[in-house]
C-alpha cells in the first residue's frame, strides 16, 4: 500500500496503460506538460484533470484525493486488520499491522486514526492481561476523543474498561465505568 502524489497517479496509470507521454497527451496538450505533472512540478486545470481522467481511464475522484485521505483509508485498513489479529489473538501479526498504522499516522499527522490505533493497542494488551498498559492507552485514545468530542467512541472505551473489571472480580469498578458510560451516552 502506497500513498501518491497526483503526478505519481498519473504516471503509474500511465505505465499501467503502456502509454508514451505522447500518447497520452495527443494533440491536445504537450507530452512536456504531461511530464510536468507527472512531476509534480505543474498542477493541472481541471479541463487537464478531466483529459487525463478521460484519457487514462480513471475517475477524477481518483486524481483528486489527497494523500492524507489516502493514508487515512490505508490506516483504517490497517485498524480493521489489527483487531482482527487481536481477536483470533494472533498478537505478533497484530502487533504489525498496528506498526505500519503507525508509521501512516505519524507521516500524516492523523489524528483520529491515532486515537483508534491507541484504542486497539490498549485493547492488545488487555488482552494479554496487561491491564495497567492496556487502560493506558485507551485514557490517551480519551483525551483525543475529548478534543474532538467523539463521545461515542468514550464511551466504547468505558465499556471496554468496565467489561475489563468484571472479568477481574472487580464489580465496584466495573459498575463506576458502567455508570460513565450512561452518563455519557444521556449526555450525548
Amino acid at each position: 500500500m502506497e500513498v501518491l502524489s497526483l503526478g505519481e497517479k498519473v504516471k503509474k496509470r500511465r505505465k499501467q496503460l503502456n502509454m508514451t507521454l505522447k500518447d497520452v497527451a495527443g494533440s491536445r496538450v504537450t507530452p512536456g506538460q504531461i511530464s510536468l505533472v507527472e512531476s509534480s512540478k505543474s498542477n493541472p486545470s481541471m479541463d487537464l484533470l478531466n483529459y487525463l481522467s478521460e484519457t487514462l481511464g480513471v475517475s477524477i475522484e481518483y486524481f483528486m484525493e489527497s494523500e492524507t485521505t489516502q493514508a487515512d483509508r490505508i490506516c483504517d485498513y490497517f485498524s480493521q486488520m489489527a483487531e482482527i489479529q487481536i481477536e483470533l489473538q494472533n498478537f505478533d501479526k497484530a502487533l504489525k499491522y498496528l506498526e505500519k498504522g503507525d508509521y501512516y499516522i505519524e507521516k500524516y499527522n492523523l489524528i483520529l486514526p491515532k486515537a483508534r490505533n491507541l484504542y486497539l493497542k490498549g485493547m492488545y494488551e488487555i488482552k494479554r492481561e496487561n491491564f495497567t498498559k492496556g487502560f493506558d492507552y485507551l485514557f490517551q485514545c480519551n483525551v483525543i476523543y475529548s478534543l474532538h468530542d467523539h463521545k461515542g467512541a468514550f464511551i466504547d472505551n468505558f465499556m471496554l474498561v468496565a467489561k475489563t473489571f468484571m472479568n477481574e472480580d472487580s464489580l465496584p469498578m466495573a459498575i463506576s465505568y458502567f455508570h460513565k458510560s450512561e452518563a455519557l451516552f444521556v449526555e450525548g
